[in-house]
């Protein structure tokens, strides 16, 4: 996604909404001490068993994300929320969350797919208020004290499993907080 931000380090990582484990695994295998928080045990233990085959270590989180406080605040340097969909009544908590965990200077990345996305059934929710509008974005991210890097709607060719395949209208983030 931002070129250089995936480099080796010592970073301290949350993944929201991290299903199975391949990026938490990733940044882990560069040397960031990662976590992941996801409401899917099954998910979790995926990512275990991915850790374990490849050598790292992380911690796993089974933690619901659309309530308040979910995750310790201004601990992290970095979040990354990865197709996060969430039903529109939870979407605010989700974003605090992915936002309040980080700290002053910490930077956070996503990638949700977009309410165009029905238009190419090629991944991601089959219901509207489970995608992001860039519109409903930039107006929550307008409340928090964070500059935005980048912000965008892409149509972009994915590759991701069989779940994820395909031309699809994606929104991708990349905010500092200040």
């Amino acid at each position: 996604m931002r070129r250089g931000i995936w480099k080796k380090g010592n970073l301290e990582v949350a993944l929201l909404a991290e299903g199975e484990g391949r990026n938490a695994v990733y940044l882990a295998k560069l040397g960031h001490k990662t976590a992941t928080y996801d409401y899917s045990k099954v998910g979790l233990a995926k990512t275990v068993r991915l850790a374990e085959s490849e050598g790292v270590d992380l911690e796993t989180h089974l933690q619901v994300l659309t309530v308040a406080d979910a995750l310790p605040k201004n601990f992290y340097d970095l979040a990354v929320n990865i197709f996060g969909h969430v039903p529109s009544e939870g979407k605010e908590n989700m974003l605090k969350n992915l936002i309040d965990c980080v700290k002053p200077g910490g930077k956070v990345i996503f990638e949700f797919y977009s309410k165009r996305q029905l238009e190419f059934q090629t991944g991601g929710p089959k219901r509207s208020d489970m995608l992001y509008d860039l519109k409903e974005l930039e107006k929550e991210f307008s409340y928090y004290d964070i500059e935005i890097i980048s912000l965008d709607e892409k149509i972009v060719e994915r590759h991701e499993g069989t779940m994820h395949r395909g031309r699809s209208a994606v929104i991708q983030g990349y905010l500092k907080k200040k």
